[in-house]
């Protein structure tokens, strides 16, 4: 196997979330300049911006097998048993581990093959790419899309929720 070392890991994902955060930055100064907002309408949108953020972070290897992160280390995401490209559904799983934050990077430094809980629930692993191209895989975008809804639904529910009950009438029975 030709994996990896752990800072590998490190910079694609920093590269990606770099990435990402100049798209949104770049969107929404453009909508900014567009649109005039009331308090009520920034909330909502940037309710719609971070489920995107989120969307994008669950659904980052899915477009092609590669993120601009994993293009620049010369890194790919392949399944363990045959070396072979991961479906956009698995890589919407395997990134659902992102929120275990700290506990997933631990993972990935204690575990002697490089491979975080994400890889180890969905029998992946991040090896070396000897050919860097890129490629566009459409079902990427249904991962991201659905990535982004479940990020909506959660986000508003928070909202909604905070709205209803202030913190301070919360009592633990």
């Amino acid at each position: 196997m030709n994996n990896p070392k752990t800072s590998m890991h490190i910079y694609a994902f920093i590269i990606d979330i770099i990435a990402i955060e100049i798209l949104f930055v770049i969107i929404e100064l453009i909508i900014e300049f567009i649109l005039p907002f009331t308090f009520d309408d920034f909330l909502i949108g940037l309710s719609l911006i971070t489920s995107f953020k989120l969307g994008l972070i669950l659904s980052r290897d899915s477009f092609g097998i590669r993120s601009p992160g994993r293009y620049l280390t010369r890194t790919k995401v392949c399944n363990i048993d045959n070396s072979k490209p991961i479906s956009p559904w698995t890589c919407l799983i395997r990134n659902l581990f992102l929120f275990l934050g700290p506990i997933e990077l631990i993972a990935l430094i204690i575990n002697k093959e490089n491979r975080r809980i994400g890889d180890l629930v969905t029998k992946t692993r991040v090896s070396m790419s000897h050919r860097n191209t890129l490629c566009f895989d459409f079902r990427g975008f249904a991962v991201f899309v659905v990535a982004s809804l479940i990020s909506l639904c959660v986000i508003l529910l928070i909202m909604f929720v905070r709205d209803r009950v202030p913190f301070y009438q919360i009592q633990l029975l």
